[in-house]
């Protein structure tokens, strides 16, 4: 999702050690270019804790459907495939 969003990784290194290191340890910078529920999404989802994430705990996903930044989204509609998608690739 941070990539679909941002255009890039969160985090990049050659050296898959490296990376790791960074994965596990580096704080998550998010543009300020987002909008302030796709920074806030991002940030829950990215929570290196996975007690603490958004969706970790006993609501699983409904924790993050209930997030403002689906705030517009009919997840049952979504489900039953009824949502026209906004972009169709060729």
């Amino acid at each position: 999702m941070y990539e679909m969003m941002c255009g890039h990784l969160p985090f990049y290194n050659r050296n898959h050690e490296q990376l790791f290191e960074l994965i596990l340890h580096e704080e998550v910078r998010l543009p300020a270019t987002l909008s302030a529920p796709a920074r806030d999404l991002l940030s829950q989802l990215l929570i290196k804790d996975p007690k603490y994430r958004l969706g970790g705990g006993e609501r699983d996903g409904h924790e993050i459907m209930e997030h403002p930044f689906f705030y517009d989204i009919d997840f049952d509609k979504l489900f039953k495939r009824e949502i026209k998608p906004p972009f169709t690739p060729k």
